[in-house]
């Protein structure tokens, strides 16, 4: 999905722990019987907020959640030029 607001969107990917979509267990693909290609549930990011799912959250989960909260913050700085973006 599209982000309509930069700043919500990046304060949502970053309050909370992200890890593997149990659905689709990281690929961001749906099943061949969905009439979408994409993961219903992740929306096709391959990613859910991590709720005590057993196990540790697997470094590609990582590195998948970085690059997305470093898009966001490029498109908040673009969009939003006099709004400063802390870590």
């Amino acid at each position: 999905m599209r982000c309509t607001d930069p700043a919500e969107c990046l304060y949502f990917l970053t309050k909370s722990v992200w890890a593997d979509c149990d659905t689709c267990a990281g690929t961001g693909w749906a099943e061949d019987t969905s009439a979408s290609p994409f993961c219903g549930v992740c929306t096709g990011s391959g990613l859910i907020e991590y709720d005590e799912a057993p196990g540790p959250v697997s470094p590609v989960a990582c590195s998948r959640h970085a690059f997305q909260v470093n898009r966001v913050r490029a498109l908040l700085a673009s969009t939003c030029p006099n709004v400063a973006v802390s870590a």
